[in-house]
């Protein structure tokens, strides 16, 4: 793709393409996930992987046997742990979950806990003084795309841009050691429309930020 620059019809037919493949993502995985026997939707922690991570899956045998749920073989409940949070769905999808009456939902996240360790290992202080100063992801898209980090920041906008995804993808790839080939790629991966996509000098400013 670093060397091809498509014309509208071809990057709003890769639009459409992976537009398609998140809805249907979305209504398998999600909305048509099959409750357990009671009605209530669970799932399956693992709590360490070989990474050190933890990690949700559906119920699946032994723990629960398979369901005929729309002509389909289904295991019960849902990864937790892959609903997105981000984009236009992220909301819609978290709220079909309604806590009994007294209780609520607790969302806990680390601030840049991965990212963070890779700064600290590397002895890079300025980046971490960034994590504490700045919405690190907004920062990076503002460096690929143009423009500012408050043009981009979830606090300022109130919501998750997409531009800001793709900041926190390309800022992932980076402590990876992606370079500016990666980086566009990932661009293009999370937005089709991106007017940048032709310009290797994006990247390779990018990567000189990063």
């Amino acid at each position: 793709m670093n060397n091809v620059k498509l014309s509208t019809v071809q990057a709003r037919a890769i639009e459409l393409v992976l537009e398609d493949r998140r809805v249907k993502k979305t209504i398998g995985n999600y909305l048509l996930s099959p409750p357990d026997f009671d009605g209530r939707t669970r799932t399956s922690y693992f709590i360490c992987l070989d990474t050190g991570r933890s990690a949700t899956t559906q119920q699946e045998p032994p723990i629960r046997p398979y369901v005929k749920y729309l002509k389909k073989e289904k295991a019960l409940g849902m990864a937790f742990q892959t609903i997105t949070k981000h984009g236009d769905i992220g909301q819609d999808i978290r709220s079909m979950f309604i806590p009994d009456e007294g209780e609520i939902f607790l969302s806990i996240d680390s601030s840049q806990a991965e990212a963070r360790v890779v700064a600290k290992l590397a002895d890079d202080e300025e980046t971490l003084e960034i994590y504490d100063k700045h919405d690190a992801h907004a920062l990076t898209a503002s460096w690929f795309f143009g423009g500012n980090e408050s043009d981009y920041s979830k606090k300022v906008l109130g919501y998750e841009s997409p531009y800001r995804f793709a900041g926190k993808t390309l800022r992932h790839a980076g402590n990876l050691g992606a370079g500016s080939t990666s980086a566009i790629g990932n661009c293009f991966s999370k937005i089709t429309h991106c007017p940048f996509l032709d310009n290797r000098f994006r990247g390779r400013t990018y990567c000189q930020r990063l």
